[in-house]
């Protein structure tokens, strides 16, 4: 499983900060880069909630040249032949209000929410294979099809460098209910309309969204301020959370590690269930205000809500082999718990 390795920036004081809670550990307690829980203690990285333009180049490798004309194979690690088809597809939103869209794991989902009253969906098919006719063979077996709300993408499984696979970026009505199913990578943002992921095998991405998100897949990554929101990972989590509060409820659930970016003062309740005390890393402005208690035999850590109008709103983080680490979005002093 592949996994973004995080930059080691410690700002430790020198010799031993003795904060008054026993032996378990705090968090100006920083393990050496040879710990062997050096990965599970590093904060989320900014660069997984940035908003990039989605474009993909389906083009054909080697491009077709005029006459007289040469061009040179490289060894890049691809396959030197590349054959591709462009095709788009507009569905009015009255005839279709919501959509599901299932793909092979060989593709990547882009989707982002925008006002408009149909959902565009442009779709690159490649294959590739060493010598022409085999990327075209590849390219052939490549489809998008429609069956009502559902739209399918399939893809040749591919065979070292070769095979086939099926691009998907599609511009969908803000407001319309969305699901989600591939065992892929997938990426959504600017949604307020009701989002259902299943990303078995991939990483989903998530992103502005205000509404109702239940989404699963083996890495998640999540930023927002507002919603109904339920995630689970099969390893790991990563959450930014942008406003001063997180209006709604959020539910983050994961087998392993649950990393968070809260803002400075951020006001909304927040409740941590780990294995062992060990296993929260509080770096935050937050960390402070957070007490613990033992919920059937597990340490749960809350913090209260800050305001009357934050009273509602509840963050719950989960991690049942790892750790749930919380950092403010930019360096700050360290802050130790108090049991």
């Amino acid at each position: 499983m592949l996994r973004f390795r995080r930059s080691a920036m410690i700002l430790v004081c020198a010799g031993v900060v003795s904060l008054g809670l026993g032996s378990w550990l705090v968090a100006a307690k920083v393990p050496s880069a040879n710990s062997p829980r050096g990965y599970d203690h590093e904060a989320a990285s900014e660069f997984l909630f940035e908003q990039r333009p989605f474009s993909f180049q389906c083009a054909d490798r080697p491009q077709l040249l005029p006459p007289g004309e040469h061009s040179w194979l490289s060894s890049s690690g691809q396959a030197p032949y590349a054959r591709t088809r462009l095709e788009t597809l507009n569905i009015p939103l009255a005839e279709e209000p919501a959509l599901t869209i299932a793909s092979e794991p060989t593709s990547f989902i882009r989707i982002a929410g925008v006002s408009r009253d149909d959902w565009e969906l442009q779709f690159c098919a490649i294959g590739a294979g060493d010598s022409e006719p085999e990327a075209r063979q590849f390219l052939d077996d490549v489809s998008m099809s429609r069956t009502g709300s559902l739209i399918s993408v399939n893809a040749s499984h591919p065979a070292g460098r070769k095979g086939g696979r099926g691009d998907l970026i599609a511009q969908v009505p803000r407001e319309a209910p969305l699901t989600v199913h591939t065992v892929g990578a997938v990426e959504l943002r600017n949604l307020s309309g009701p989002v259902r992921v299943s990303a078995v095998g991939g990483r989903a991405t998530i992103l502005n969204t205000t509404g109702t998100v239940d989404a699963d897949g083996q890495i998640v990554d999540y930023a927002g301020a507002h919603g109904h929101v339920m995630l689970n990972s099969y390893s790991e989590i990563d959450l930014k959370l942008t406003g001063p509060r997180f209006v709604g409820g959020l539910s983050a659930y994961a087998q392993s590690e649950v990393r968070v970016l809260v803002p400075r003062g951020f006001e909304s309740q927040i409740e941590v269930m780990v294995e062992n005390k060990r296993d929260l890393v509080c770096r935050a402005d937050i960390c402070s205000r957070m007490k613990w208690d033992n919920h059937s035999g597990a340490p749960v850590f809350r913090k209260y809500a800050d305001s009357s109008e934050a009273a509602p709103d509840h963050v719950f983080l989960r991690s049942d082999h790892s750790t749930v680490v919380i950092d403010n979005w930019y360096p700050g002093p360290f802050q130790g718990l108090q049991p």
